[in-house]
């Protein structure tokens, strides 16, 4: 497969401008720049916490296709451990590398740094499914050319002119929940279509940090976000709750609701 090509095809990655650099024998790696798509709204000389975790789970879909010979994958689980903020003034650096295979799935280890080669900022475990994805199929020539077809349609599709990530994302409180509406540039399966799995996590983000008290002075310390269906082209509602707060830590869980069917759980600590 050619990565570079299939990076370009994915209407969320371009979103995120980000930038394929190259796979080797250690794994992939990607750059997101300090764009104004992915700016963090409250600090705008940081990329924002959540494009980079995005970019993360993409990165170790990618990882799968270097290292493995399946020609499909999705995320099932996403495991994220948060170190630092993303540097001032910097681009981001993602790399992902297989570091397992087993049980129909294959083990990814990543991480995300201001720098090349630098500390790392945050650091991804996930487990991604082989063989199989949302819309995917064996990479025969009709899978192929319905696929080419599929990319044309969504090649218009960008960050357009969002000043943030935040607005780039679009989810929106309502009534206590926060809507994520289906835009073509959040889409990650253009054969179905469904969200990118990365957008799905941001936005489940989104809603466990804002029902974390006000008052209380915590930062995301780790998520893990668990993929149970593939996220249709459909407004997805993330509805959180709290299941400790103190002033060391808080729980949240966080579900992201489309109709009757929960097709993400996130679990989330600040701390």
């Amino acid at each position: 497969m050619d990565l570079a090509r299939h990076s370009a095809s994915i209407p969320f990655v371009r979103t995120l401008d980000a930038r394929w650099l190259g796979d080797d024998a250690s794994g992939i790696n990607m750059q997101l720049p300090l764009a104004p798509a992915v700016r963090d709204a409250q600090a705008p000389d940081h990329i924002d916490l959540r494009a980079a975790i995005a970019l993360l789970d993409y990165a170790g879909g990618a990882a799968v296709y270097a290292a493995t010979a399946s020609a499909a994958t999705a995320t099932i689980e996403l495991r994220i451990d948060v170190l630092d903020a993303p540097a001032a003034g910097a681009d981001a650096w993602v790399d992902a590398a297989v570091i397992a295979q087993g049980c129909g799935s294959a083990l990814v280890h990543g991480a995300a740094a201001s720098s090349p080669r630098g500390a790392p900022f945050a650091r991804l475990v996930g487990r991604y499914i082989l063989g199989s994805g949302p819309g995917q199929a064996p990479a025969d020539a009709a899978y192929a050319a319905a696929r080419d077809a599929a990319v044309a349609r969504f090649a218009s599709a960008g960050a357009g002119d969002a000043s943030s990530f935040d607005e780039t994302l679009g989810a929106r409180e309502v009534e206590g929940d926060w809507c994520l509406p289906f835009a073509d540039r959040l889409v990650g399966s253009v054969t179905l279509p469904a969200f990118h799995g990365g957008a799905i996590a941001a936005a489940l983000m989104t809603a466990a940090r804002a029902a974390v008290p006000a008052a209380t002075p915590l930062e995301l310390a780790s998520l893990t976000v668990r993929y149970l269906h593939a996220a249709r082209g459909v407004a997805t509602s993330c509805r959180a709750r709290v299941v400790k707060s103190g002033p060391r830590a808080a729980f949240v869980d966080v579900d992201a609701v489309q109709g009757d069917r929960t097709v993400a759980v996130l679990h989330a600590l600040f701390g």
